[in-house]
C-alpha cells in the first residue's frame, strides 16, 4: 500500500465515519487516530506506519453504532464463528464488522490493519506494533477521563510496557464492575507478559 493509497483511504474512511457515527463517536475516532499517529511517532516508527495508525484509528469504530442485525450479518463474511463472549455482548462484534468492511468494501488486505481494527476491544496476541498502538490509543486518547496518569507513562515506558500497563488497567476496571473480561484479553496479557520476560 503506497502513500497515495493510504491518504486516499484516510479521506474516504473519514467521510464514512463522519456520515455514519454520532458526533461523539466520530470525535472519539478522530482523537484515537491522531493519538495513535502521535504514539507511533513518539516510539520511533516511520511516516508510513504513523499514517497507517491514523487510518486504523479513524476506522476502528466505523460499525460501533450499527444495529445488531447488521453486525451479525457482516461478521459472517470473515468465516469465524461468533464466540461466547460476543454472543453475550453483541457490541463486541463492531470491530470484527469494521475489519470485514475494510477488506470487502475498501480493498484493505493488510493483516496488521485488519487485526488492529478487529481486536481493538479485546486485544490479541496477533498484534504487531500497529495493533498495540491502536489498542492503547483507543483506551487512553485525550478525551478519556481519568487516564492522565497512563498518558504520562508514555514518556517512560516502552511500547510493550505501556501496552501491558493499559491491558492491566482495562482488566482491573472490568473486573471491578463485576463484568466478564473476555478470555482473549487474559490470553493476550499473559502472552505479552511472557514475551517481555515478566512471567
Amino acid at each position: 500500500m503506497n502513500d497515495i493509497r493510504i491518504e486516499t483511504l484516510i479521506t474516504v474512511l473519514d467521510r464514512y465515519a463522519r456520515r455514519n457515527l454520532s458526533d461523539y463517536r466520530y470525535e472519539h475516532s478522530c482523537r484515537v487516530a491522531s493519538y495513535a499517529e502521535e504514539l507511533a511517532r513518539r516510539y520511533g516508527y516511520g511516516h508510513r506506519l504513523q499514517r497507517l495508525c491514523y487510518l486504523a484509528g479513524i476506522s476502528h469504530d466505523m460499525c460501533k453504532e450499527k444495529p445488531v442485525g447488521f453486525l451479525l450479518r457482516t461478521v459472517q463474511a470473515d468465516g469465524h464463528r461468533v464466540t461466547s463472549d460476543e454472543a453475550a455482548n453483541s457490541e463486541l462484534l463492531h470491530g470484527r464488522a469494521a475489519a470485514v468492511l475494510l477488506q470487502e468494501n475498501y480493498g484493505i488486505h493488510k493483516k496488521s490493519i485488519l487485526n488492529a481494527v478487529r481486536y481493538h476491544t479485546s486485544a490479541s496476541a496477533k498484534f504487531d506494533a500497529l495493533g498495540r498502538i491502536i489498542y492503547i490509543a483507543d483506551k487512553i486518547e485525550p478525551g478519556r477521563k481519568n487516564c492522565d496518569y497512563l498518558r504520562e507513562k508514555v514518556k517512560t515506558l516502552t511500547l510493550d510496557e505501556l501496552f501491558l500497563e493499559v491491558l492491566k488497567e482495562v482488566i482491573g476496571f472490568v473486573e471491578s464492575k463485576g463484568k466478564r473480561v473476555q478470555s482473549c484479553t487474559y490470553r493476550t496479557y499473559r502472552f505479552f507478559k511472557k514475551r517481555t520476560g515478566d512471567l
